[in-house]
This record gives C-alpha cells, structure tokens and sequence, in this order.
C-alpha cells in the first residue's frame, strides 16, 4: 500500500466474502487470530462444508447451501461475526476508502427469482455494515455481471441498494447486451463500473486486438452511461498459466481509457506503435533509450489474433467458460491437447505463418537485447516466444495436414 501511494496509485483491498472461506478455514496451516477468536474453529468449519444440492431453493440462505460451490452462509449465528473479524484485521492495513468484497461469479447464475435477488442485496448491504465499522471505508464493490436484466428491471434494483455499493459488470466480450446493460444500470440509478477483462488468461501472451477493442467499447458505454468507472480485470480463473506481462498491454491502455475515452487505442499500426513505446517507458524503463521490448511484447500480443482469423481485428476470444470464470485461446487449446481436430479447423494456416514470423523476430530482438529491463523480465519474455514458437510450428503442421488430408 505504501509503494502504491509512492506512485500515486490507489489499491483497493479485495476480500472474497462467500466462496474464498471454506477452503481458507479447512487449511491446516491457518492459525490466525481471526480463527482462533472463534469458540469452536471446527463449528465456524462445518456451517461452510459441501451439503448435498437441494431440490429448489427459494431463500438466499437455502441457495448458499446448495452443492455447486461452497458459500459462507450468512443464516448461521457465527457467519457474519466472522466476517467482521476477517474484515476488521484486513481493512486497516490499506488507505484505500474503498473495498472489494467479492461474491463469487459462479453463485451469480443461481439468482434466479426476486426473492433470491433481494437477499443477496440484504448480505451486500449486511457487508456494507461492517465494512464501514470495520475500515472506516466509504465505498464497497461487488460482482453483479450474473443478476439478471430482467429482474433487474422489474426489482428497480436501485431502490434496495445501499448508496456506498458499486456495482462491478465483468466484461469478456463487449456486445450490444453489455450496452443494453449500462443503459438499465444507470437508469435505475446503480452506480457501477464496467470491467473488460485483460483476456490474457490461457493463451501464451494474450489476445491483444481482442482486448484493445474491449477496452475501447467498454470505455465508450462508460462515458455514455456515467459510469462510476472503467477497471480491467485480470482473473486467474481455474489455473493456468499467465505471464504478468501479458497483461501489461492491456493495463496501460485501460489507464488511458479511463482518462480519455476518446483516444482509447485500437488495434492500427499507428495505436500499437504507442502502445509500445508506453510499455518501454512505463514497463521497461528504456523510454529515453529507443528501447525495443514493448515492440516484442506487443507482436507476441497479435499472435493468437492473427493465427485464428483471416480478418485481424474481428471479435474471437476463442472459448469463454462462463462456469470457470475462464477462456483460452486456440493455440493453448491445441498445446493442452483440447479437442485438437476442433482446434485446427478454427485455425488459419497464412495467419500461422505470419505468426510465426513475429515469434522468430521477437526472439531475434530478445536475444540482442542490452537495455534496463530487469532480467526477469526478459527471461519471461523468452518463455512468452518458446511456447508460441512450438504452437505454432504444431499448428502449421496439423493445419497442413488436415487440409492435405481433404484435398
């Protein structure tokens, strides 16, 4: 928090407050005072463990019971003490006024009914409560991308909703249903932010044009709507592997985003060759140098985009598990051995070899590289380029093969 300030960045703590618990409080290795507090640890233990699913639900409480993920139950005596106790020893160590509390993108899709709605807008509020005696903060964010439009609009969804929540709408593919969305949310007079995701997540170096043009459209309907803000998301979704810096591209084009919508990047040549000189400045630290890195990670970015499309910059994003909170693209699906003769089909054998092409040209300038960059950096770059390197090569090889094979 302190270094954050330094660079006049402000980070928001984020506690989860339904889903993280169970798994938390079954761990051996923790002994902390916000568990030992409690009477009886193994009590606090068995109000989240796995319950068979019901039948139906038709309460809040009944619905966070219910097998398909654990829940912290708010019904049971000691849930909402443990809450504040978790949130009182978190909340002072950030000076952040705002907190993240969570609720999980998975217990979203069972919110089916007014009733189910109305009480996951009770425990919101509850954790409003104690947010505020606990930190002093005057702000809480929730996830609210699974509370539908429909009961959205037939609850007024602003009329139970405390006025220090915002709403946060994660975003994996800007369409127009996300615009329809913006527009209720501020008709019902909900504060909240729009929140595209890096699209980094299982695919080597990230989707880049997919992600700029994310970001673009998810900027526009924040200006338009009166957004209370534009945050870029980064989940870690079911595991997998996620380069730090293949998020880095989209970081700095959302910071710009938030401040001027209207010169959001895009996928041209001129906006890509921007992009990587603000990675060499702000990244790297080679921007008084001619440095050449935020041009390698940028060429690893178009990878994925080129290989999968004869028309760069069409929306792809290969394949979104809502479920999972996940996506990958088509030459991650085909490295982890995915449904590989789906895969090929999905794949552009003249895009594969331009792809290959940059691959060869970033690991080129990589190798002679004498700048600023720490070494860790450039080190996980080459990891970025070899993993590429032997995508690709596999996929041309199978796309070759494939179209051989129907000829």
């Amino acid at each position: 928090d302190g270094f954050c300030k330094e660079v006049h960045v402000e980070l928001v703590p984020c506690q989860d407050s339904t889903a993280v618990a169970p798994e938390l409080l079954s761990s051996k290795n923790f002994k902390l005072d916000i568990l030992e507090s409690l009477a009886d640890a193994r009590r606090v233990q068995k109000m989240v463990q796995d319950k068979e699913a019901a039948p139906s639900v038709s309460t809040f409480e009944e619905l966070c019971d219910v097998k398909r993920k654990l829940f912290l139950n708010r019904s049971h005596a000691d849930a909402l003490e443990f809450l504040h106790k978790v949130y009182s020893s978190v909340l002072p160590c950030f000076s952040s006024d705002q907190v993240h509390v969570g609720s999980e993108l998975q217990l979203m899709e069972h919110l089916t009914s007014p009733e189910l709605i109305g009480g996951y807008l009770d425990f919101i509020s509850q954790l409003a409560d104690i947010c505020s005696s606990s930190g002093r903060k005057s702000s809480i964010q929730f996830w609210s991308s699974g509370l539908s439009t429909d009961i959205l609009g037939s609850m007024q969804f602003g009329d139970g909703l405390d006025t220090s929540c915002v709403a946060m709408e994660y975003i994996v593919n800007f369409d127009e249903s996300h615009e329809v969305r913006a527009h209720e949310l501020q008709q019902a007079g909900v504060p909240f932010y729009l929140c595209p995701s890096t699209l980094s997540q299982n695919s080597f170096a990230g989707s880049l044009y997919d992600c700029l043009r994310n970001i673009f459209m998810a900027s526009k309907a924040c200006e338009k709507y009166s957004a209370t803000g534009l945050m870029s998301v980064d989940f870690g979704g079911a595991g997998h592997l996620h380069p730090i810096l293949s998020s880095y591209p989209a970081f700095l084009a959302l910071a710009g985003a938030a401040w001027n919508p209207s010169c959001t990047m895009g996928s041209t040549e001129e906006s890509l060759e921007l992009l990587a000189r603000l990675l060499d400045i702000h990244i790297f630290g080679d921007g008084d140098e001619g440095g050449c890195l935020g041009s390698v990670l940028t060429m690893l970015g178009e990878v994925n985009d080129v290989s999968e499309h004869d028309q760069p910059g069409i929306m792809r994003c290969g394949r979104y598990n809502e479920l999972l909170e996940s996506r990958s693209s088509r030459l991650f699906d085909l490295v982890m051995a995915t449904e590989k003769d789906v895969v090929v089909k999905e794949l552009f054998e003249p895009g594969l070899r331009r792809s290959t092409r940059r691959v060869e040209k970033a690991l080129e300038v990589l190798s002679a590289y004498r700048g600023r960059a720490p070494n860790i950096d450039i080190q996980e770059l080459q990891l970025m380029s070899e993993y590429l390197r032997v995508a690709c090569r596999l996929a041309l090889l199978l796309v070759r093969e494939s179209n051989g094979s129907a000829a």
